[in-house]
Formats: structure tokens, C-alpha cells, sequence
């Protein structure tokens, strides 16, 4: 199958109709960027369940324009799970009620679930069959058979018994956690986050879907991608480097051309998708999303996208700083890498203000340090 880059022209003439808006790249209010869960695909079976740890990335404003640091502090962060989501369109509304996750972090923001927990709390489905079976029709694809028969047969046992669920709902609650054991959870993460503001406490949630399944040899478990962020030759940060990012010093204006290189295996088969034209598996598509707390990037996404297999892939960004009577002492850069399979990554690091004698020769001055360290 071929992907095919058709998104960008769309959004530029879309762009040149729209008045001026605050991009997403640009952090001007509380915010969590995304979760990121290790591992995204967690193993899942009768015999054995695994544990998955999320994390919320959090960001606070830097100083604006004129300077001013309005005051954010993040006071709360509540985690539930939802083993029924009814997905974006629906606002991400429960099918059944949220279940609060206990094992819980403030300071490192993060959660851990037990996928044993899951399993009793499948056990919930039996109390909300009718509104199961309405989600199962809502999602179903017409190659599930396994669902498809759960919702047949459940239909055929109401048309049997005048409409009474009852006689029906031991049976159909064990074919549908068969097929749920078989097929593969995909359950929603929910992350509440309370900042306290000038304005009094400001409440921002994010979402995070989790795959548990069973492991099979000809489904490898899906896996974060894995990259690391460049300064010409030098690296800034990477999801596997021990310790903190790099900092990065750049002049007032300067435009800072920063290189991401994915790690040999971050982009991987997608057994989800039919082959390629050419026979050969069809490959994940991964993008990067850029964030940062001043500045302008050229571009909020770059991707692995291109029209042709074969193609130079380009990810690389370009941050311009903000003019000297604008920019702050330091900005806070978010670089995460996301792939069609609930895989996501991040990095973050310190672009610091450089007003050294090099900006007069080199008005596009930024060099990278030791971590913590200045020209």
C-alpha cells in the first residue's frame, strides 16, 4: 500500500484563509503534551499478565513576550482506566464507569497498572451487556468474526426470549471475554491534571490507549521508537541516554536547525495493514511533533511520510528564537516520535540564551554543551 504525502498542500491553503492562532507547537497554558506507556503493547493472556507504566508530560508556560511569568504549579494528577472507550468521536466517553488506578506518582507523573487487575475487572462487562453489545456494533469490523458471532448470538437469544436479557447474559459475557482474551484489549488510559493558576485551579486531561494481548510469533509486540536530536554533529538528547539532555545555547533570532535520526529499529512491520504494492510488509508511519515554551518552529510535525518508497525522508526542524528584547534566560523543548501503533516517545532539553560576542558575527549562533554546561 502505498502512503502517499497528500496532507501538506491541503493545510497550506487552509492556512493562508485562517486568521493568526497560537500553533501547538508554542507552550502558552498549562498543559499535558501526551503519556507515553512502557511498554505500548502489554502481554496479556489466561496464563500470565504484564504491568505497564504511563507517564504524563507536563508543561508550564515559560516567560511571554514582556517578560512575565505567570505563576502554574501542578497540584493534582488523577489516573483512570477506562476498559471501554467509545473513542474520539464520542469525547472519549466510558461505556461503563472509569476505575480509578491506585499505584500512583505526583512528582514523577506517573502510574502503574497490573494487568491482573484487568482481568477482574473484565468481570464488569457482565453488568453492562446491552451497553457492551452496542459498543461491540459500533466497532466491529466485518473480518471479527469472533464479535460478530458474540453480537449474532446475542441477538438471536433476546429475539428468543421476548427481549429479557437475563437467559442470555452468562453465555454471551463468556464469548465476549474469549474474544477480548483472543483479539486483544485496547483499553483508555484518562490523566487529570490540576494546575493552580492566578486564576484558581485550571483542570486539563489527556488520553492514552494501551494494547494488552496475548503474544504470538507472527505479532511481534509493538514497541516506543526510539531517536535522538541533533545539533549538526553533535547530539542534544536521545530516548535512551542515561542522565540529562544536553543544553543548547543560541543567540537572540537565531535559527536553530535541529536533526532527528531514528534508531535502527523505530520504525517497524505493521502486521495491522496489508502488504505493500511491491509484496513487502507494510511498514508503521511515524511522525515527530515539536513543542517549546518561546520561539517559532518552521514546522509542528515532521514524518516519515513520503510519496514513494524510496524517498528521502526529511524530519528535521528549525526553531527561530525570539528577538532579543523577547527572549527568556532559557526554553524548554518537547521532541516526541509517534507511530500508528500507540508507540510514543519523547525528549526534552534546555535551549539556554546566548548574548556572546559570536552573535555579531554569526547572527544563527548555537552550539550544544555538556549537560548543565555554557559556551
Amino acid at each position: 500500500m502505498r502512503r502517499t504525502a497528500w496532507v501538506v498542500p491541503t493545510l497550506l491553503v487552509w492556512a493562508a484563509c485562517t486568521p493568526d492562532f497560537t500553533p501547538m507547537s508554542f507552550v502558552d497554558k498549562p498543559r499535558v503534551l501526551g503519556i507515553v506507556a512502557q511498554p505500548p503493547e502489554v502481554a496479556f493472556s489466561d496464563e500470565a499478565q504484564g504491568t505497564v507504566t504511563l507517564e504524563a508530560v507536563v508543561a508550564t508556560p515559560g516567560p511571554d513576550r514582556d517578560g512575565v511569568q505567570a505563576p502554574f504549579e501542578l497540584t493534582d494528577l488523577a489516573w483512570t482506566i477506562c476498559v471501554l472507550s467509545l473513542g474520539a468521536s464520542a469525547g472519549y466517553r466510558c461505556a461503563i464507569p472509569e476505575i480509578p488506578v491506585f499505584d500512583t506518582d505526583l512528582a514523577t507523573r506517573q502510574a502503574t497498572f497490573d494487568g491482573a487487575l484487568l482481568a477482574a475487572q473484565m468481570d464488569l462487562v457482565r453488568g453492562f451487556l446491552p451497553e457492551f453489545i452496542g459498543f461491540l456494533k459500533q466497532v466491529v469490523t466485518q473480518d471479527d468474526a469472533c464479535n460478530l458471532g458474540v453480537i449474532e448470538d446475542w441477538e438471536a437469544c433476546l429475539a428468543a426470549n421476548d427481549d429479557a436479557s437475563g437467559p442470555c447474559e452468562d453465555e454471551t459475557f463468556a464469548a465476549a471475554k474469549a474474544c477480548m482474551v483472543e483479539g486483544g484489549i485496547e483499553v483508555m488510559f484518562h490523566a487529570q491534571a490540576t494546575f493552580d493558576t492566578e486564576q484558581g485551579p485550571v483542570v486539563r486531561d489527556a488520553y492514552k490507549r494501551v494494547a494488552f494481548r496475548a503474544p504470538r510469533e507472527d505479532r511481534p509486540a509493538n514497541r516506543n521508537p526510539g531517536f535522538r536530536i541533533r545539533l549538526g554533529e553533535d547530539e542534544v538528547a536521545a530516548t535512551d541516554r542515561t542522565g540529562p539532555s544536553a543544553t543548547v545555547s543560541a543567540c537572540p533570532k537565531a535559527k536553530v536547525e535541529f536533526e532527528p535520526e531514528l534508531f535502527e529499529d523505530a520504525v517497524e512491520i505493521n502486521p495491522d495493514l496489508p502488504p505493500e504494492e511491491d509484496g513487502q510488509p507494510a511498514r508503521e508511519f511515524l511522525f515527530l511533533s515539536w513543542v517549546a515554551t518561546s520561539g517559532e518552529f518552521d514546522r509542528i510535525k515532521s514524518s516519515t511520510a513520503v510519496a514513494r518508497r524510496g524517498d528521502p525522508i526529511n524530519l528535521s526542524n528549525e526553531l527561530v528564537m525570539w528577538p532579543a528584547d523577547q527572549m527568556p534566560a532559557e526554553t524548554t523543548v518537547w521532541v516526541f516520535a509517534r507511530d500508528d501503533r500507540l508507540g510514543v516517545s519523547y525528549v526534552t532539553f534546555p535551549v539556554l540564551r546566548w548574548d556572546g560576542p559570536e552573535c555579531a558575527d554569526d547572527p544563527d549562533f548555537a552550539r550544544v554543551d555538556d549537560a548543565g554546561g555554557a559556551p
